[in-house]
């Protein structure tokens, strides 16, 4: 696959092109509240979920940079890397947390099923709660706004990550104001695309071009680095990561 940067650029100067203002997240959660003050104008709200890769993020928010536009950034416990994370905050970016607890302790404690992974919730949310203050201590951010990824474990037991943040009480504990698949942030969206592999590149709910060009707003687009430059390093040492998780969780109760 050859690299897409040059479309990622066409896609911010088309909205640019367009009318729109492109914005992180949470500069889209403090519009959101102000109820007496409704966003003005056209919107695109940027989210860049770093799950391979985090080098990439250095060329996405140059062009984000070059052509002035806002964006979030959330980085995983494996794609942490602090002087890339460094440049993208000095750069005026948006980060924090691309969170899996969940999945990593069903994974070394080989749980198999929902209810294994109840009983394990309250570790499950201890662990994020140190992981979380870890990062922000590390990066001096505010980590109020996090983000939970989508991992095959999830998918065999049936249970999302961001599961360990249905407990409102202890997200005040740990300081989260919001998760970014919290309906507060994607109900008043009125439009919501995210890229996938070749040849169809995104997914079924269409591309953000064409919400653009239609005047949709506001609109929230999802990226993911593997899907923007080819790395083989990267995307293998992925690849085989997985294998070898799976082979390991065989047989979970």
């Amino acid at each position: 696959m050859p690299s897409r940067l040059p479309e990622y650029r066409r896609l911010l100067t088309t909205a640019l092109d367009h009318g729109y203002r492109v914005i992180s997240v949470e500069a889209w959660a403090r519009l959101l509240g102000q109820p007496l003050v409704p966003p003005a104008g056209k919107l695109m709200i940027m989210r860049h979920d770093v799950d391979t890769d985090a080098a990439l993020t250095l060329k996405w928010s140059e062009i984000e940079r070059d052509t002035g536009v806002g964006a979030s950034y959330f980085y995983r416990q494996s794609t942490m890397d602090g002087p890339v994370i460094e440049a993208v905050m000095r750069a005026g970016f948006h980060v924090s947390y691309h969170f899996e607890e969940v999945a990593d302790v069903a994974k070394e404690r080989r749980l198999g099923s929902a209810e294994a992974i109840s009983r394990h919730m309250s570790e499950i949310q201890q662990r994020f709660g140190r992981n979380l203050d870890a990062m922000r201590a590390r990066f001096g951010l505010s980590g109020r706004i996090v983000c939970s990824h989508g991992d095959w474990l999830n998918r065999r037991v049936g249970v999302r990550n961001l599961e360990l943040l249905r407990d409102p009480t202890f997200r005040q504990q740990v300081g989260v104001d919001y998760e970014t698949y919290d309906e507060a942030l994607m109900t008043p969206l009125n439009g919501y695309y995210t890229d996938t592999q070749p040849p169809s590149y995104w997914r079924r709910s269409g591309s953000p071009f064409d919400a653009i060009r239609d005047g949709i707003t506001p609109i929230g687009v999802l990226t993911h680095p593997r899907q923007w430059q080819p790395n083989f390093a990267s995307n293998t040492a992925e690849t085989w990561r997985r294998i070898s998780e799976g082979l390991a969780y065989r047989g979970a109760a």
